[in-house]
């Protein structure tokens, strides 16, 4: 799970951001808590809901995780430069590393991972864990320097197959862009694969305009899954009965019509080239196909929404022919049957994307719902809903505040560092301009149509 995440000098976000899925004192929605053997922290929380005025830097809060996530889980090629969009709107900062870090709790074991990246090197990387009762213990610090990187390993890093020689091997063939945690886990040093795995398979980062590109196999092999989401459609009313994976042999000649001319050519190619047994998922705005071959033939997959009409017989419709908020909802429905039975943090930017505030809302409390079951299971979203900005819905120390101050720079507040009673109506102050993270619209905009002269 999710301790904290902090950021500086990244995108809009200059001095050091922290955000915390920590439980305060606040004693509502216990069923949010979930405890740890620790002394600090003794609960984690189930949810953080980030909200900010467009541009504020919310985004750019998730972007930093995925930014994160991806140099540690796919590292850089040797060329590639490390490239962190720092914070532009200080000239010094051109000069300074990104830094990013993380306070994990896995197998219930804390770890601390962080790092600071420039455009030409890893500069600092530290990895730290502690057990409950035990102190913290370093695994490795690296700093670098013109002369190169030097790491300083701690003695619980070492391990049958790992001796200091190896670690230090591992050390000097590890280049300046590469991670040290990245290159040990390629080397399948045990040690750090907890740490590495939270990001490979437990963290998920949704964009606002994001597709699932798993979604049809997802439909086509877990049947579990498709039921889940037939539920789930028919649950908020879209209108579907149920969801149904098509497929259906085609001639890449004349079924590819609904491509473009210039794409069409390649996606030909594409499938001529396909060995039996082999398979791809192309995605194109809405739609979304599975091609395989099989026994010489071209198969294609596509997903179906069944509705009923006035007389009760089935219609079958194409997934993208339904609307935008239906599709961001079918997109999204991954996440949410996964966190019935698998830990899993999740990050979605925009939850309430193209979706209806009542729909929006039926999410948060549907994720709360299958992830009763599963107690390591957090969903952190920003969002412009203030139906959520609820107590009856969240707990104080779940919502989060982002405002950029007159610089240009995001900072980060959480509710709790207002004084706010348990019984107050929280959307009403906030769009009332108590908390900040709103827009400042000026309203006596000059008209612009007496400011030029026709000569």
């Amino acid at each position: 799970m999710l301790v904290q995440f902090s950021v500086s000098n990244f995108r809009s976000i200059e001095e050091e951001v922290v955000f915390k899925m920590i439980s305060d004192s606040v004693r509502e929605h216990t069923s949010h808590q979930i405890s740890t053997n620790f002394r600090t922290p003794e609960k984690l929380l189930r949810f953080g809901a980030i909200y900010g005025a467009n541009a504020s830097g919310k985004t750019n809060l998730i972007e930093a995780v995925r930014f994160a996530r991806d140099l540690i889980c796919s590292g850089r090629e040797p060329d590639e430069p490390l490239n962190p969009p720092y914070f532009r709107f200080s000239g010094s900062r051109s000069a300074e590393p990104t830094c990013i870090e993380f306070i994990l709790w896995i197998d219930n074991e804390l770890y601390t991972y962080g790092f600071a990246v420039s455009a030409r090197r890893i500069e600092e990387e530290w990895l730290y864990a502690q057990r409950p009762g035990a102190a913290e213990r370093k695994l490795f610090e690296r700093k670098s320097d013109e002369d190169g990187a030097i790491v300083d390993h701690g003695k619980s890093l070492e391990s049958p197959g790992f001796s200091g020689k190896v670690i230090t091997l591992v050390e000097t063939t590890t280049r300046n862009n590469q991670l040290f945690l990245y290159s040990l886990a390629d080397n399948n040093h045990k040690g750090v694969l907890p740490v590495v795995d939270w990001f490979r398979k437990t963290l998920t980062v949704v964009s606002a305009v994001a597709q699932q590109r798993q979604l049809l196999l997802k439909a086509r092999d877990d049947r579990r899954f498709s039921d889940f989401l037939s539920t789930l459609l028919k649950r908020v009313g879209t209108g579907i009965e149920r969801v149904e994976l098509e497929g259906r042999k085609i001639d890449i000649k004349r079924d590819l019509s609904f491509f473009p001319p210039n794409i069409k050519k390649d996606v030909q190619l594409s499938l001529s080239k396909l060995k039996d047994g082999q398979g791809i998922i192309l995605s194109m705005e809405q739609m979304q196909r599975i091609y395989e071959k099989k026994d010489g033939a071209i198969l294609e997959y596509h997903l179906q929404a069944i509705h009923k009409d006035r007389d009760g017989n089935e219609v079958s419709l194409p997934i993208e022919e339904e609307s935008d908020g239906t599709q961001r909802l079918v997109h999204l429905s991954p996440l949410f049957a996964d966190a019935i039975d698998q830990d899993k943090v999740v990050f979605i930017d925009e939850l309430d994307r193209r979706l209806h505030p009542m729909l929006s809302r039926a999410l948060v409390e549907l994720f709360n719902e299958t992830g009763s079951t599963n107690s390591n299971t957090q969903l952190i979203f920003t969002t412009h809903d203030t139906h959520l900005f609820d107590q009856d819905l969240l707990r104080r120390d779940e919502l989060w505040l982002m405002e950029k101050n007159k610089w240009g720079a995001s900072q980060l507040v959480s509710l709790l560092d207002f004084d706010i009673r348990n019984d107050v109506k929280l959307s009403r102050n906030y769009l009332q301009g108590r908390f900040g993270g709103i827009p400042k619209i000026k309203y006596d905009l000059t008209n612009g149509s007496d400011r030029y002269v026709e000569v």
